[in-house]
C-alpha cells in the first residue's frame, strides 16, 4: 500500500482527538495554573527548535567548502521555519528573538519558575555533554518539573540527534505542528475568559495558532512528502514518528494537569537558587551570638536546608560532612529560616495558601 501525507494525517486523527481532550483538561484559569503550564512547556519550545536544526542540518549540512544542497525546495521550506523559530520579529521594527526567548520573557512577566530549564541550557553552552546535563537536570528538578514532561524531552531530542531525516519530519510535523492549533486555541479562550494578566503569554500562543496552522504545517506537508516519495518503508516510519509525538505529548498534558493545584516545593517558592541564597544568608545573620561562637560555617545553613529536604524539594547542597553545630543552635538557624521564607512566601500570592501548612509541617522538623 502506497501512503501519503494525507493519509497518515487521518490514521493519527483518534490519536490527535484524544490529545485534544487531554490538552483541554489543562485549566489555565488562574496565573497559578499558567506558571505550571508555563515551566514545564518551555522545555518543549526549546526542544523545537533543536528538532528544528537537526532538520536543517540533514536536508543541508553545514560544510566547509560548501556543496549545492540535493533538495533546494525543501532547504527553502525548513529556512522559513526556523526564520520564525529562531528570528521573529519581537514587537519592534528591526528587533528579533527565538520563540524560546520570546517565552522566557512570557515566564518573567508572569513571575514564572525559569530556573530549571535556563539551568539546562547555561549547562549545555558552558559544554556538557547532552546526556550528561539532562541527567542533572531531570535529578534536580525531579519536584518541579513533570516526569512526562522529561519524558517528552528526551524522546524528541533522541529523535532528532539520531533519527533519521523522515523520521525527524514524522515527529516534528505530524506530532506537533499539525496538533498546535487545535491545542492552543482553548487556551486562548479560556486566559481571556479568566481575565488572566498574561499578555505575553497570550501573544506567544496566538502566533503559534497563526504560523502553526497557516505555515508551518503546510511547509512540513511539502518536506515530508519530498523526503518519503513513494517509499511505504519511510512512511510507515512517519507515522510511528508522528504516533510517539502525539503520544508523548498526550502524556506530557496528563503530567501539567496533574500539578496544577498541588502546592509548590519550598524551593520554587521562595523563587529558586539566587533567592534561597539570600534567604540562608538573612537567617545566618539572625542567629544569637552563642551560635555564632560555635563557629557556624558557610556551608551549614546549606546543611540544614538539606536537612528539611521533605518539604524543600529542590536541587540539594553538598553536606556529606557534619559540622558539630549544638542542637539549639541549629534550632534557632531553622526557626531564622522559616521566617525568612514566610516573608517571601507572603509576597506570592498563589504562595499564600500554602504558606499556613508549610510553617506547620516545618515547626514539626524543629522540634526535633
Amino acid at each position: 500500500m502506497s501512503w501519503n501525507y494525507s493519509q497518515v494525517v487521518a490514521k493519527l486523527k483518534p490519536l490527535r482527538t484524544d490529545l485534544v481532550s487531554a490538552y483541554s483538561s489543562i485549566k489555565l484559569e488562574s496565573l497559578p495554573a499558567t506558571r505550571v503550564y508555563m515551566k514545564n512547556f518551555i522545555y518543549q519550545a526549546w526542544a523545537v527548535i533543536s528538532t528544528l536544526k537537526a532538520l536543517r542540518s540533514k536536508l543541508s549540512p553545514s560544510t566547509v567548502p560548501w556543496y549545492p544542497p540535493e533538495d533546494e525546495n525543501s532547504v527553502r521550506y525548513i529556512n522559513e521555519i526556523l526564520l520564525d523559530e529562531e528570528t521573529d520579529v519581537a514587537g519592534q521594527p528591526q528587533q528579533y528573538s527565538s520563540h524560546y526567548n520570546l517565552f522566557i520573557k512570557a515566564m518573567r512577566e508572569a513571575n514564572g519558575f525559569s530556573e530549571p530549564m535556563e539551568t539546562l541550557v547555561t549547562d549545555l553552552r558552558q559544554g556538557m555533554a547532552w546526556d550528561k546535563a539532562f541527567i542533572k537536570n531531570k535529578d534536580q528538578y525531579k519536584h518541579i518539573i513533570s516526569p512526562s514532561t522529561f519524558k517528552y524531552v528526551e524522546n524528541e531530542i533522541g529523535i532528532a540527534m539520531n533519527g533519521d531525516l523522515h523520521q525527524i519530519a514524522g515527529f516534528f510535523f505530524l506530532g506537533r505542528e499539525e496538533t498546535v492549533p487545535d491545542l492552543f486555541s482553548g487556551f486562548v479562550k479560556s486566559l481571556n475568559e479568566k481575565e488572566v494578566n498574561a499578555p505575553l503569554f497570550k501573544s506567544y500562543i496566538q502566533r503559534h495558532i497563526d504560523l502553526d496552522g497557516d505555515l508551518h504545517a503546510p511547509l512540513g506537508e511539502k518536506i515530508t512528502q519530498r523526503v518519503c516519495k513513494e517509499d511505504p518503508k519511510m512512511w510507515k516510519e512517519v507515522y510511528e514518528a508522528g504516533k510517539l509525538g502525539i503520544t508523548d505529548d498526550l502524556n506530557f498534558a496528563k503530567g501539567v494537569t496533574k500539578m496544577i493545584g498541588k502546592p509548590l516545593t519550598l524551593y520554587e517558592a521562595v523563587g529558586g537558587r539566587s533567592n534561597l541564597e539570600k534567604v540562608i544568608e538573612a537567617a545566618k545573620s539572625r542567629i544569637n551570638a552563642d551560635a555564632a561562637e560555635k563557629g557556624l560555617g558557610d556551608e551549614d545553613g546549606r546543611m540544614i536546608v538539606n536537612s528539611l529536604s521533605e518539604d524543600f524539594e529542590g536541587p540539594s547542597y553538598p553536606a556529606d560532612q557534619k559540622f558539630g553545630i549544638p542542637k539549639n543552635s541549629q534550632t534557632n538557624l531553622k526557626v531564622a529560616l522559616l521566617d525568612e521564607f514566610s516573608g517571601l512566601l507572603a509576597n506570592q500570592e498563589d504562595a499564600a495558601t500554602h504558606l499556613k501548612k508549610i510553617k506547620t509541617k516545618l515547626s514539626k522538623s524543629f522540634e526535633s
